[in-house]
């Protein structure tokens, strides 16, 4: 397991700085476009920058998956309630909850948020 994301993150990290040089090169060369630059020109430069991101971003992808799922056997495997536990949290009853029977109409205006002082 942890051979496998070894070699994930070394892969991930030679990514990353094999992006870095290519991308200084890539900003390089898009200072030199000017004006009478070529639509073929313009074009290369953004398909070579969109590719090198394309391939960074598996790269992330991959390595972010690999962590997640790491995460998510370590959740799977621990217990949320380990045998024997007993909540210190009561269930809930079926019962219906408490209402007050023949309240007073005066007090339940007076608990109304939305009262009016003109019905007095």
């Amino acid at each position: 397991m942890a051979d496998e994301t070894r070699k994930l993150l070394k892969i991930f990290g030679v990514a990353v700085t094999d992006f870095e040089a290519e991308a200084e090169k890539l900003e390089a060369a898009a200072t030199l476009l000017t004006a009478a630059s070529g639509k073929d020109q313009i074009a290369k430069l953004l398909k070579d920058a969109t590719e090198l991101c394309r391939e960074l971003n598996t790269r992330w992808l991959e390595t972010t998956q690999h962590i997640f799922a790491i995460q998510n056997r370590l959740l799977v495997a621990v217990p949320t309630q380990p045998r024997g536990y007993k909540s210190g949290i009561p269930r809930r009853s079926n019962r219906p909850e408490w209402k007050p029977v023949n309240e007073d109409p005066k007090q339940a205006r007076l608990n109304d948020r939305t009262h009016d002082p003109k019905e007095d």
